[in-house]
């Protein structure tokens, strides 16, 4: 039996965060305020953080990230989100 994997991200700077599975496409999570996730299997993510307000010039910021091996243990990390 496969256990999922879980992630957070240690800094909440943006709004809205969503976490996609970069191999099937599959979103995992994707909301206000979704900083942790925990149903991942070993793949290749991608999280992206932005904030609804601002208009056009709206920052929306990703960041990718790969889980080698499903672990019921919280894996956290500091998103260096990029332009």
């Amino acid at each position: 039996m496969v256990v999922p994997g879980n992630a957070s991200l240690t800094q909440g700077t943006y709004t809205n965060y969503s976490w996609t599975n970069i191999s099937n496409g599959q979103i995992y999570g994707n909301g206000p305020f979704i900083t942790s996730v925990s149903n991942l299997d070993a793949d290749t993510y991608v999280v992206m953080g932005n904030s609804p307000y601002g208009g056009c010039n709206t920052p929306t910021m990703t960041d990718a990230f790969q889980l080698l091996e499903p672990n019921p243990l919280i894996c956290t990390f500091s998103l260096l989100l990029h332009k």
